[in-house]
């Protein structure tokens, strides 16, 4: 997946334009620290849960891209 989005910064995502965005990718899979393929993915799915239970505006995200899909 690193390799995917290393792919990606050439997109001109605001989002994942720089080293130091990567960088913070590979924290959150946990891969500077030596963690193997499912420690990362527990690692990610805890951040992503963490980020969705937190915010309401993530809520609101979350809510209208199922609306969208649903849609479609």
């Amino acid at each position: 997946i690193v390799c995917l989005f290393k792919l990606m910064m050439n997109c001109d995502l605001t989002e994942l334009n720089s080293e130091a965005d990567m960088a913070y990718l590979r924290q959150t899979f946990a891969i500077d620290i030596g963690a193997n393929e499912q420690e990362a993915c527990d690692r990610f799915e805890q951040v992503l849960l963490d980020s969705y239970r937190s915010s309401l505006k993530t809520r609101f995200d979350w809510f209208f891209h199922a609306l969208n899909h649903i849609k479609s």
